[in-house]
């Protein structure tokens, strides 16, 4: 009888510990399916951004972070204000590199007009939700927070501001 209860016990702590969340690996979840948008119109991704939901310690995409986005001959250039512009090689379908010890920036998704777009990496060192002006009250935000909450991002940690 003591024996069983044991194992039952044992077992209870097993299913619990099983249930428990993965680990995070910087802001996200490291078990957590990500994915970069296949479909980029980079002209239609060139343009001035306002951050409006994103982690205060990442070092891109700080929330209430003025964006510029450019397009160059090897992908594009994205310029935060304050900040020095990042030079971003295109990788991929949706992926970005840059030199040196930058974290790789993946497009999660924009909306099919390109007001709205989800930023982050499979490291989780950065994650952000870029609003154009006057996108604000479409909805766009909504789906957006739902898209990162899905890629595994931390959303009690997540800062918003109003854009």
């Amino acid at each position: 009888m003591v024996a069983a209860r044991h194992i039952l016990i044992a077992a209870m702590a097993v299913a619990l510990w099983a249930c428990a969340p993965a680990p995070r690996d910087g802001y996200r979840r490291a078990d957590a399916p990500i994915s970069s948008q296949a479909a980029v119109d980079l002209d239609r991704l060139a343009g001035t951004w306002t951050v409006v939901d994103g982690y205060a310690g990442a070092p891109l995409g700080v929330p209430g972070q003025a964006l510029r986005i450019a397009v160059t001959d090897a992908g594009i250039a994205m310029t935060p204000a304050p900040g020095a512009t990042r030079q971003l090689t295109r990788v991929a379908a949706g992926r970005f590199a840059a030199a040196g010890a930058d974290p790789e920036l993946w497009l999660l998704w924009a909306d099919a007009d390109y007001r709205i777009a989800v930023i982050g990496n499979p490291a989780g060192s950065l994650g952000f939700i870029m609003m154009r002006e006057g996108a604000a009250g479409s909805g766009l935000r909504t789906a957006a927070r739902e898209i990162f909450d899905w890629q595994g991002y931390d959303m009690a940690r997540l800062v918003s501001v109003s854009p």
